[in-house]
């Protein structure tokens, strides 16, 4: 019952901050909101967050890099090494840095990440209780 109450008494503390004397409500700014969440965060997941499509892009260019090895393996082509290792570092480390940045850090810093797909997917991943 303690808990209750005390509950009950956070959640309208809560209430009361965003309003003002008259009954106003205070509007805050989703991106205010995010950027001071983002701040919150320990050191290592906010280095991950705003370094994370570099992280992405190079192990794209990693694996493109390593592609490029096994194909030029298995063709045995021995000429042209850093003009053929080029492009399979570059386009794929550009490629995945873009997307990251567009698709997930820069909708996670405006407030505009939907999870439709997670949703979509969810109960796939449930199991079913059998009793």
């Amino acid at each position: 019952m303690e808990n209750v109450k005390s509950m009950e008494q956070r959640n309208l503390r809560l209430k009361m901050e965003n309003h003002e004397p008259d009954g106003t409500i205070i509007k805050e700014n989703l991106t205010d909101i995010i950027a001071r969440k983002i701040n919150q965060l320990p050191e290592a997941e906010r280095n991950l967050l705003e370094n994370g499509s570099t992280y992405v892009g190079l192990n794209a260019a990693l694996c493109g890099l390593i592609a490029n090895s096994l194909f030029r393996r298995i063709l045995h082509v021995t000429q042209a090494r850093i003009a053929a290792g080029l492009p399979m570092a570059v386009i794929p480390f550009l490629t995945a840095n873009v997307s990251y940045k567009g698709f997930v850090s820069l909708p996670l810093n405006t407030g505009k990440f939907y999870f439709t797909i997670t949703s979509i997917i969810q109960p796939c991943y449930q199991r079913k209780e059998t009793s």
